[in-house]
């Protein structure tokens, strides 16, 4: 795939390197948490170090020695929710694999998506469905209320409707309107996304697109 347009500026580079440093630091303080949890929970440091493949159990022993009275709060990896309707799977591998290079994780089920930003999870859209532009965009997560017309029938259940339209009970045909909560997840600024036409499909272009929606990095004094 030919790229033919960067999306993001150069600018923007050096505090994204600073950016994915901090997300290793993230990740390797979840590791050694998992660690301690491990020790907590009974297991011998012979089958902790067996787990992670390593004989010198030193390092083991210095991770469960450091002090953590006051450790800072954790930043929420970024998730990336692909859609790809019709789209074929090297696709989606080639775009899902520019995000793991990115340190992203990767999300392909809606539901999880909506669960991940109500937690305060930084969520890009990713929306590279035939027959469309390719759509990338923060999204949020909210309750919509949606109103629908149904019929008295439509609302029993199958057993209850089955026994009264043997009865001929007329009155299962009456419409009546219902209001349902469905979890919605739209674009948290639809000016601000970013539209990249389908015909070639580049997955690091759509990548640094993906990048400049995310929050700015905090920066430090």
């Amino acid at each position: 795939m030919t790229d033919r347009s960067p999306t993001e500026p150069p600018d923007d580079l050096l505090p994204r390197v600073t950016q994915t440093q901090k997300l290793q630091d993230q990740a390797a303080a979840v590791h050694d948490q998992a660690i301690r949890d491990a020790k907590a929970a009974g297991h011998p440091m012979t089958q902790i170090a067996a787990a992670l493949g390593i004989n010198n159990r030193v390092r083991l022993y210095g991770v469960l020695d450091k002090s953590y009275d006051n450790p800072a709060a954790a930043t929420p990896i970024p998730a990336v929710y692909l859609r790809g309707a019709g789209a074929p799977k090297t696709v989606w591998d080639d775009i899902e694999t520019a995000m793991h290079r990115r340190g992203l994780m990767v999300v392909k089920d809606r539901q999880q998506a909506w669960h991940l930003a109500r937690g305060g999870v930084p969520v890009v859209i990713v929306d590279f469905s035939t027959g469309s532009d390719v759509t990338v965009g923060r999204i949020k997560a909210r309750w919509k209320d949606v109103r629908r017309q149904r019929t008295i029938g439509q609302l029993l259940p199958k057993e209850e409707r089955e026994r009264l339209t043997a009865q001929e009970s007329g009155w299962l045909t009456t419409p009546v309107t219902t209001e349902d909560r469905e979890a919605d997840l739209p674009l948290t600024d639809p000016a601000t996304a970013k539209h990249i036409p389908n015909e070639i499909l580049n997955a690091e272009q759509i990548a640094r697109a993906v990048i400049t929606q995310l929050p700015e990095p905090v920066r430090h004094p």
